[in-house]
């Protein structure tokens, strides 16, 4: 289906998940804009809060940062930024449920998660390090299915550079 054929069937009941780039401490969520006519989230966000479709926002607790969400898109933008190391962008405050590794563990499991660290080097790069607690089975649980995916292989999404 083409994006134009996508967007004219787009309405309340349907779900759109779009990831993000940045997670601030109050749980919001921004994405980086490079394209000129606002790429993504130009083409489909607006149209899908008219419409009244749910947007999912899944994100690694890696990005997590420490400046607010919307005190950055106040900031950044193509033509505010005079120097740059790769692409000047801006970035669009994203507004839907919000799903990170902690999310997913304790909507599948009755268990409380805790991040205790992020990074690290080599095969640690990205990684995050959580504290599972509850009771011991659903802990197992949470922990095996967490560890079944440590050798996941990288999606190699289709047209990401």
């Amino acid at each position: 289906m083409s994006p134009q054929g996508l967007l004219d069937t787009l309405k309340a009941g349907d779900v759109v998940i779009k990831g993000g780039n940045a997670l601030d401490p109050w749980g919001n969520v921004g994405v980086l804009m490079g394209s000129p006519t606002g790429g993504t989230v130009g083409r489909y966000l607006s149209l899908s809060l008219v419409r009244g479709v749910d947007l999912i926002i899944p994100i690694g607790l890696q990005k997590a940062i420490h400046t607010s969400i919307t005190d950055l898109a106040n900031e950044l933008g193509s033509g505010r930024i005079d120097l740059c190391m790769g692409i000047p962008c801006g970035m669009h405050p994203l507004v839907g449920r919000v799903v990170t590794e902690i999310d997913a563990l304790e909507a599948l499991f009755p268990v409380e998660a805790m991040q205790v660290t992020s990074g690290g080097v080599g095969q640690g790069a990205g990684s995050v390090s959580l504290l599972i607690k509850g009771e011991e089975a659903a802990v197992r649980k949470a922990f095996e299915l967490a560890n079944s995916l440590v050798d996941e292989p990288d999606p190699g999404l289709e047209g990401s550079a």
